[in-house]
């Protein structure tokens, strides 16, 4: 996947999507920087996660290979754009829909794209990775839908909140049927607690 944006002498941005592989499923996320304007994070099914300025240019790109996504990459700020982390959640192979394959939190540098970190998942998740306070100590957790789906379609899965620091899971919950979402978490009805929409 190669997204080429140009600016126009009107000052319209016109982008052009192309592909070698398989193509985008999930909406690239803006990412604008403290210093340097505005960039954009993508990743891809059967490629890589970049990193591209807001004219087009591609500041990197991620080298793990075999490797797909359904899912929007997250940026966790650091107190500079040198020690933020890129959360990309990815499964083995290229096939859609998965059927028994794995998945793999990667953690990437989000000024070089190199890998700093990750966490085995067991299963698909092709929602939308998400950060939430769940247990009001300050620290966010990372919140991911990893769902094993068998050859006749048949899914099972688990809601899993993991510290990022220590790749351990903190909570999780069974989960049946699969999507490939944007979730939302809010205080819906007021009463002071979260509600989890996929």
């Amino acid at each position: 996947m190669l997204v080429e944006s140009k600016r126009e002498a009107d000052g319209t941005l016109v982008t052009d999507w192309t592909s070698e592989g398989q193509g985008a499923i999930a909406a690239p996320v803006r990412a604008d920087a403290s210093t340097g304007g505005e960039r954009i994070l993508a990743t891809s099914w059967d490629g890589p996660t970049r990193l591209l300025s807001a004219a087009g240019d591609e500041l990197w790109a991620s080298d793990q290979k075999g490797l797909s996504s359904a899912a929007r990459p997250l940026l966790l700020s650091g107190e500079s754009d040198a020690n933020g982390v890129v959360i990309a959640v990815m499964v083995e192979g290229e096939s859609f829909p998965p059927f028994g394959a794995d998945g793999l939190i990667l953690m990437l540098d989000a000024d070089s794209g190199e890998e700093v970190g990750s966490i085995p998942l067991a299963g698909f998740s092709g929602s939308d990775p998400m950060v939430y306070d769940l247990d009001a100590d300050g620290d966010q957790e990372l919140i991911v839908k990893p769902v094993k789906v068998d050859k006749f379609g048949q899914s099972v899965g688990e809601l899993q909140a993991f510290d990022v620091a220590s790749g351990e899971v903190e909570r999780s919950v069974a989960i049946d049927g699969f999507s490939v979402s944007t979730p939302l978490i809010a205080d819906l009805d007021g009463d002071g607690r979260a509600e989890l929409v996929d």
